[in-house]
């Protein structure tokens, strides 16, 4: 899990794929992904409240 990496990096956007520089500065990333070893999804998340920890 790759937190705060925007998903275009890796996956592409829109339906193309990741820009050629992103390709070359993560390999090993875009082997496992266009070889079907890895998968790649984009997750979207609410960030907890301030007052969710002082719940008990």
């Amino acid at each position: 899990v790759v937190d705060g990496l925007p998903a275009e990096f890796v996956l592409g956007r829109d339906g193309s794929p990741p820009a050629y520089s992103m390709i070359e500065a993560m390999p090993y990333t875009h082997y496992l992904l266009s070889n079907g070893i890895a998968t790649g999804f984009h997750a979207k998340a609410a960030p907890p409240t301030v007052t969710m920890p002082r719940l008990k």
